[in-house]
């Protein structure tokens, strides 16, 4: 087991503050984020919280200097990769172009790309009403990334199966552009805790290499997380 204080836990445990928070860096997310930092400088859930939560604050230089280790712990010319360029020429262009008030909001508005319904369900031999209550996190990343570091997340309340979701830009996280993407990964935790997470998963499912130019509708049945 990790110890609590591991750069990989803390950075981790950041990164799910930041997102059960409606993308705001609270003072112990950035606390945590800057501890697994301090220990290991390319710790990628640490720097996307930081690069994240500088970007909705309008604070682009720093989120820039987070992006740019990001970009190159990804394979050059892999949509990860291409994902964090993007996202550091739009800092750029706020930069250039003077502060700006709900830059992350202005980032999505009126952007009309691709989206993907997904039906989420229980798999046919577990008792579904034990997890009625639940927290959903469904998450979208770069497909094939080496990072675990979302693009977007819809968090749903569980209250009856199967459910359907939407992803689509408006959901995308601070500084990302889920449209910005050809092929994506998507992720489905189920969470007693209300936190994301694997370690905090009671359900979960994944599909790999989802084409978001088809804007399909997905089908994804859950099982429970591996302990």
């Amino acid at each position: 087991a990790e110890a609590p204080e591991s750069p990989d836990v803390l950075g981790r445990a950041a990164q799910a503050e930041f997102i059960i928070n409606e993308q705001t860096l609270t003072p112990r997310a950035r606390l945590r984020a800057e501890r697994a930092l301090a220990s290991d400088p390319t710790q990628q859930s640490a720097l996307a919280t930081l690069s994240m939560g500088a970007f909705g604050a309008g604070n682009f230089v720093e989120a820039i200097g987070y992006m740019r280790v990001l970009r190159d712990l990804e394979v050059p010319g892999s949509q990860g990769y291409e994902l964090m360029r993007t996202a550091i020429a739009e800092a750029e262009s706020r930069i250039a172009s003077g502060p700006e008030v709900g830059g992350e909001s202005e980032m999505v508005a009126g952007v009309s790309g691709p989206s993907l319904e997904i039906e989420v369900d229980v798999e046919g031999t577990l008792a579904a009403s034990d997890y009625i209550g639940n927290t959903v996190f469904v998450i979208a990343r770069p497909a094939g990334s080496s990072q675990r570091m979302p693009t977007a997340v819809v968090r749903h309340q569980l209250s009856g199966w199967p459910f359907t979701v939407m992803l689509s830009d408006e959901n995308s996280m601070a500084g990302q552009v889920l449209s910005d993407l050809e092929e994506v990964d998507i992720e489905v935790q189920v969470s007693k805790n209300g936190q994301p997470g694997l370690s905090n998963a009671v359900l979960r499912g994944e599909i790999r290499g989802v084409a978001l130019a088809d804007s399909p509708r997905l089908y994804l049945p859950l099982n429970p997380a591996p302990r």
